[in-house]
């Protein structure tokens, strides 16, 4: 399996979230044989990240850096960073926080929309869950993450 290092730019995301990302500096068709989005293993700095290489209206292929990450490693938009990737074969698996499984037994349709979720976006309701100190915290987040679901 190939990786790939290299120095990267952080760059802000133009939706204006907050968000930023670096670019992929090679030609994602060329090393990876696909177009599409390229799950990877991310290292920026030493900090690993598992998320996927994607075109989102942009010239070449890009992969988020989430504010924590930027955090860590004391670094934010407009710095460089060393960076290496590599594609990501393993099969990402997230753990389903219990109150949620009860959810799924009690409408199949939470059920379906939860498995349409990227693994990320799987991982971050586990983490709002888990980090939920307080009973009332964790219900309250449920709730909110159920009417997501349902939509």
């Amino acid at each position: 399996m190939r990786e790939y290092k290299f120095d990267a730019m952080i760059r802000a995301s133009e939706i204006g979230s907050g968000g930023a990302y670096i670019e992929f500096p090679y030609n994602v068709e060329k090393e990876f044989g696909t177009k599409g989005r390229v799950k990877v293993v991310c290292f920026y700095e030493d900090i690993e990240y598992r998320g996927s290489l994607v075109k989102m209206g942009t010239k070449c292929h890009i992969i988020g850096i989430t504010k924590q990450i930027r955090s860590k490693i004391r670094k934010s938009i407009g710095d460089k960073i060393e960076v290496r990737i590599y594609k990501d074969e393993s099969e990402r698996k997230v753990d389903i926080h219990p109150l949620l499984i009860q959810e799924f037994i009690r409408d199949k349709l939470i059920k379906e929309n939860y498995e349409k979720l990227s693994y990320t976006g799987k991982k971050e309701i586990f983490k709002e869950l888990s980090n939920a100190k307080k009973d009332v915290t964790k219900k309250r987040r449920l709730k909110k993450i159920i009417l997501k679901l349902m939509k």
